[in-house]
């Protein structure tokens, strides 16, 4: 990704401008359809369950992002993340009955014009814990690279620290030497292996990032209601 690296470990980001063209926001239960059809394409192993994600998006403890840019996901895109698929690279397809077709469809504006989804990002925050979790970061295919992950990661590390948070958790594939690199670079540490964790018989690394004592940078303004 072309953002700079995070600064020192104890203090979270100013998460900065989303990459050209992409507008971030608050998720909400309207957009369930369109996560959980991302869901199967970029996580095809091992998807979250439908009830889970809306369980995620409903509860008053989680903030969710999505990020979105204007028109239908072009075609070709689709299409292209299939071919990566196919050839054991970056981009797995929907399986089962989500498919390319359901995945390129956008979802209109209140005013007709369609937009679609090209991110995602949860934080669980309890209310009684001083530790949230990253629940998940997911970037389609062809907006990779473009620092959109390190974008929605920031953002939720600055929602952390306004909720009084002291640290964040998060897990990650052994095998996703991408996702740790940008973890190591945004702050977060190993600090254990869970066996066995994802299907597949995957081990999970278990990384911790701890939060500062003064509040970063409040990007709500940024963020579309």
């Amino acid at each position: 990704m072309n953002a700079p690296a995070g600064s020192a470990a104890s203090t979270p980001t100013d998460p900065g401008s989303p990459p050209d063209g992409v507008r971030i926001r608050r998720a909400t239960l309207a957009d369930l359809d369109e996560l959980m059809a991302l869901e199967h394409e970029i996580f095809a192993d091992d998807p979250w369950p439908r009830s889970a994600m809306r369980s995620e998006l409903a509860s008053p403890h989680t903030f969710y992002l999505v990020a979105e840019r204007d028109g239908a996901r072009p075609a070709g895109d689709v299409a292209a993340a299939g071919v990566a698929a196919a050839a054991g690279s970056a981009g797995p397809v929907a399986a089962g009955p989500v498919g390319a077709e359901a995945v390129a469809a956008a979802t209109p504006r209140p005013s007709g014009e369609p937009v679609h989804v090209v991110g995602y990002a949860g934080l669980s925050a309890p209310s009684a814990s001083d530790q949230g979790d990253v629940q998940n970061i997911a970037v389609v295919p062809e907006a990779r690279g473009t620092g959109l992950g390190r974008h929605l990661l920031r953002r939720l590390l600055v929602e952390a620290r306004l909720r009084g948070l002291d640290d964040v958790l998060l897990e990650v594939r052994i095998d996703n030497a991408p996702a740790q690199s940008l973890y190591l670079a945004e702050g977060f540490e190993q600090i254990a292996i869970r066996p066995r964790y994802y299907r597949g018989a995957i081990d999970a690394v278990i990384m911790r990032r701890p939060l500062a004592a003064s509040a970063p940078a409040d990007p709500t303004e940024e963020v579309a209601p």
